[in-house]
């Protein structure tokens, strides 16, 4: 009798609208990873299965891919114990081959559970987590900080078998920070997913334009990722008021999770105070963002940090032109007027003076876009990091069994 192929049990706390959910469905919907491997996800946040609750915002791509999911209901610190006992019994119940975790809380019980269970552990690191200006903008005090980069470090030298990097910036920063050695990291870049990007409507502008209540001749800056410091929208919402001094046809929308209401709140503040509340639009997470890419002029992110930015990477393969900030990993896809705009973190001036740039140069604004996907498509397409999970899962697992 052939063996059934190797089960990899994938923990994460939800499958919300955020970057290292859709990247884990992403890569799972490759035809190659699911027949070498079986796939199970636990999600440790939440208690029981809602297709409608929005941490389940991606768990009917998992249903349509046959992978199920377990709901856990053990969040955080204080239920470690109890949510660690649970991946203990499922590893063993199942006989889960190699345990693959993503995000903090989850990362440090799959990798405990993993130890204690004999069987390898993978961690994909998505984020610079310890960078001083991610510490600030969570208002993090630095003991607590101290205390979480030692959890993290602890367990990821004692209880990893390898670990991915979605860039180079942060394989550098896990070395530094964590004291992880390079023989033990792969980087395997963020992708996007073909679907997130294929417009749903024949007309997608169209279509945007009527949800968001535009005229036909306005202008749409887009931003998508979750409401968060970390993304600065205050600094597209001063960029858009800046703007509409001048013009009176220029709208931002931003798509995405508002559950961080102490920064919504300071956004919604924001666009009072320069009274622009007809120029911004708050919208929750759709399953249509592949339309509003279609629809927009300008991409804009202007964040303080990150991994490697999937919402980005998504908008060059969809061909829009893209104003970003000059941190590290917007920098390993953005190069500066050749396929995309780069301007200083947190300058609010250049910011402006980059979206009315392509705003009035349609000639560069289709430069831009058209140079953004053919960079992302020939080195960032889904099936190269498919096929690279793919390697490090059979390599990890052959050093299991020697």
């Amino acid at each position: 009798m052939t063996n059934p192929p190797p089960l990899i049990l994938h923990v994460i706390p939800t499958l919300a609208s955020g970057g290292a959910e859709r990247q884990l469905l992403t890569y799972l919907s490759n035809a190659q990873m699911r027949e070498r491997f079986r796939h199970l996800i636990v999600l440790t946040d939440v208690s029981h299965y809602d297709i409608h609750d929005p941490l389940l915002h991606y768990a009917d791509i998992a249903e349509n891919l046959g992978i199920e999911i377990i709901c856990l209901g053990r969040p955080g610190k204080f239920h470690l114990p109890g949510c660690i006992a649970a991946l203990r019994r499922i590893i063993r119940e199942r006989k889960v081959d190699l345990v693959h975790t993503q995000l903090f809380w989850s990362n440090v019980a799959g990798r405990i559970a993993a130890r204690l269970c004999g069987i390898p552990a993978i961690t994909s690191f998505q984020n610079t987590d310890y960078e001083p200006a991610r510490i600030r903008s969570f208002g993090m005090d630095r003991s607590k900080a101290r205390a979480m980069r030692w959890i993290d470090a602890v367990t990821s030298r004692f209880c990893l078998t390898h670990s991915v990097a979605v860039s180079e910036s942060v394989s550098s920063h896990i070395q530094h920070y964590l004291g992880l050695k390079p023989e033990t990291i792969t980087v395997i870049f963020n992708t996007f997913s073909v679907e997130q990007v294929t417009p749903t409507s024949e007309d997608p502008r169209s279509k945007v334009f009527d949800i968001v209540g535009l005229a036909p001749g306005d202008r749409l800056v887009l931003a998508v990722g979750r409401v968060l410091d970390q993304k600065a929208h205050v600094d597209l919402v001063h960029a858009i008021a800046d703007i509409s001094r001048s013009r009176d046809d220029v709208h931002l929308v931003i798509v995405g999770s508002q559950v961080e209401q102490t920064y919504v709140a300071k956004v919604r503040e924001t666009i009072e105070e320069r009274e622009i509340g007809a120029r911004v639009h708050l919208l929750e997470p759709r399953h249509d963002i592949p339309d509003f890419l279609a629809a927009a002029d300008v991409f804009g992110f202007p964040s303080k940090y990150e991994g490697l930015p999937l919402a980005l990477t998504e908008a060059m393969a969809a061909g829009v032109p893209c104003v970003v900030s000059d941190i590290g990993p917007n920098l390993e896809l953005v190069q500066h007027e050749v396929n995309g705009l780069v301007i200083p973190v947190g300058d609010v001036q250049a910011l402006t003076r980059a979206i009315v740039q392509i705003l009035d140069d349609q000639h560069l604004a289709e430069r831009l876009g058209g140079q953004a996907k053919i960079y992302v498509y020939e080195n960032f397409h889904p099936d190269r990091k498919a096929e690279s999970m793919v390697c490090l899962y059979e390599d990890v697992l052959s050093r299991k069994r020697k």
